[in-house]
């Protein structure tokens, strides 16, 4: 289970462990519509892809901030590789 809180990153519980991973910096912030689909999006693909919970889930974070970038999550989300 993960938990967003914003400016301050998420809060995951692996049911083995609790991490706290800090937010991924926004390299500029122009509107944060669809953050929250590229978290999760990106998270789903790279669990699909075999990495762990806690992996997925700061790879989701990074792709998030760099959503925000854009208007409506278009800013430049990077690509798997």
């Amino acid at each position: 289970m993960a938990v967003t809180v914003g400016e301050r990153g998420l809060y995951v519980d692996t049911g083995d462990e609790r991490v706290e991973l800090p937010a991924a910096p926004a390299p500029r912030v122009v509107d944060s519509t669809g953050a929250g689909d590229v978290l999760a999006g990106t998270a789903a693909a790279r669990l699909a892809l075999g990495d762990d919970l806690v992996g997925a889930l700061r790879r989701g974070s990074a792709a998030a901030a760099r959503s925000l970038a854009g208007p409506g999550g278009t800013g430049w989300p990077p690509v798997a590789a």
